[in-house]
């Protein structure tokens, strides 16, 4: 019994501190990128913010220590959930998925993606969760890979033949076309140094806001 414990003791560290690393390694690749996506998502400190599949926390982080006061993040894998709890305890991290996100109605004054939206099984369901929980002319900022050129070419090769996970990659006009269907407005897309990043307001009508759905 004893040594099950050190064995799961000994785990849980060596993970730690790989994620640790990984974390310590997306923080540096994120200032590229980072002034952009600040000025789109435009944080506010009275802002409720929602960071979808998080993995460690890294951008929640940014935005919990600088921005904005309640910074929640969304992630699948709770032993990364766990992580963000430990090394990031200003952050308000769970375990969920994006088609199934537990908060009332209109929770949230913002919301985003980055390098996620791929992984989601089922986009507009995805999508139409989104909708419900963020506010009335609230944002939903997505940051993805462009698979039409470049290392998005090669990202797409990767982990649709090689990996075989079933990611579904969007182009700039794909990812617009499908957000603009499930009642989002377009406001703005910008290129980044890593693929792009595609911003959209709720267009919730006020019986939807208070809770209300068609």
């Amino acid at each position: 019994m004893q040594s099950d414990i050190k064995v799961h003791y000994l785990s849980k560290l060596v993970r730690n501190w790989l994620y640790s690393i990984i974390d310590n390694q997306r923080k540096r690749m994120l200032r590229k990128d980072l002034g952009l996506f600040l000025g789109l998502l435009s944080p506010k400190r009275a802002d409720v913010i929602l960071d979808v599949g998080a993995g460690l926390g890294t951008l929640a982080n940014v935005l919990a220590e600088e921005y904005s006061d309640e910074v929640f993040a969304l992630e699948p894998d709770e032993k990364k959930v766990e992580y963000i709890k430990t090394k990031h305890p200003q952050i308000k991290a769970f375990s969920a998925t994006a088609s199934q996100i537990p908060f009332p109605t209109s929770y949230f004054d913002k919301l985003y993606v980055t390098m996620a939206f791929h992984h989601f099984p089922d986009q507009g369901e995805a999508l139409e969760e989104f909708r419900r929980v963020i506010k009335k002319q609230g944002l939903l900022l997505i940051h993805e890979i462009d698979p039409s050129h470049g290392s998005g070419k090669t990202l797409k090769f990767f982990e649709r033949k090689i990996i075989r996970n079933g990611t579904i990659f969007l182009t700039p006009r794909e990812l617009k076309n499908i957000v603009v269907s499930h009642r989002f407005k377009a406001l703005e897309e910008k290129n980044a140094n890593r693929g792009y990043l595609f911003l959209a307001e709720n267009e919730k009508t006020s019986d939807e806001s208070s809770g209300w759905m068609d």
